[in-house]
């Protein structure tokens, strides 16, 4: 019997899940994840109102894997040999593989910038909308006002904003800030959709920064780069991705802050057996 080929996947959210669905059992994959559980990540917003708890937007990723006949390994991909065909995982085993597919997204795009690691909450998982509901309802616990930065104006900061809004506006004392460094909310999107979430805002307390950067952040603070210091008592900072260390660490980029370099098939330019989700050019929803 001719040896199946071996298939691993890095990654099995949406992009990961969706390619090892259409991989019949006449391949051997294999799917790696540093998580058990797939997020339903379109809907984590839903968490700071309390529309969703973090239960229903999970999944076990070894049941759905494990019914398309298929491998599912919980552990981290730490490097990728592509000329040898090989993977490695934290724990040290490796792994053959005929074709790589890399779907492991982006990480939080920090910019570097001065307080952002340490002051202010991500927008990126369950976990992270789950914490973020935490802090959201123990600073309404207080009985006293809250202002609130949200810094990036696009989807997930609009969406954040929204949710907030629904299920504090009616806390007195309540301040949101929004920060965005274009000149509309969702950049790349119709200039006319930003200006309508602007007027159906005005009767609730939101104040936008449009046109404005962040310089850098405290605990108590946000100071942008036009000299306005926003008080704070929780930052959410939904600036966007940035590519995973491993792409460049792989070889499959050409810089630490470059997305990889792939065909419009999505393969790599530099090696035949390596396939990578890009999210600038499909985002994780």
């Amino acid at each position: 019997m001719k040896d199946r080929q071996k298939i691993v996947i890095i990654g099995a959210n949406f992009a990961g899940v969706a390619c090892a669905m259409k991989l019949s059992s006449q391949y051997a994959v294999t799917v790696f994840d540093s998580s058990a559980t797939f997020e339903f990540l379109p809907n984590i917003h839903e968490l700071l109102s309390g529309v969703k708890s973090a239960e229903r937007l999970r999944l076990p990723r070894d049941r759905i894997l494990n019914r398309l006949g298929h491998q599912f390994i919980q552990d981290t991909v730490s490097s990728i040999d592509a000329g040898g065909g090989t993977v490695e995982i934290e724990s040290g085993e490796r792994f053959d593989f005929d074709a790589c597919v890399v779907a492991v997204g982006g990480v939080n795009n920090t910019f570097k910038l001065p307080g952002v690691d340490k002051f202010t909450q991500p927008f990126k998982s369950v976990d992270d909308c789950a914490s973020i509901k935490n802090q959201l309802d123990k600073l309404a616990a207080r009985g006293k006002g809250m202002s609130l930065v949200i810094v990036g104006g696009g989807l997930e900061g609009v969406e954040a904003r929204g949710k907030i809004l629904r299920a504090y506006h009616h806390r007195p004392g309540l301040e949101v800030h929004l920060v965005e460094g274009e000149a509309s909310l969702l950049p790349g999107s119709a200039t006319a959709l930003g200006s309508e979430i602007q007027r159906k805002v005005q009767p609730y307390p939101v104040n936008f920064h449009l046109g404005d950067r962040v310089k850098y952040v405290t605990k108590t603070r946000v100071r942008l780069a036009s000299g306005k210091s926003l008080k704070t008592d929780l930052t959410l900072w939904t600036g966007g991705a940035a590519p995973s260390p491993l792409l460049f660490e792989s070889g499959l980029s050409t810089g630490a802050n470059k997305w990889a370099a792939v065909e419009s098939s999505l393969q790599s330019q530099f090696f035949d057996n390596v396939f990578v989700q890009n999210p600038k050019l499909y985002p994780r929803r």
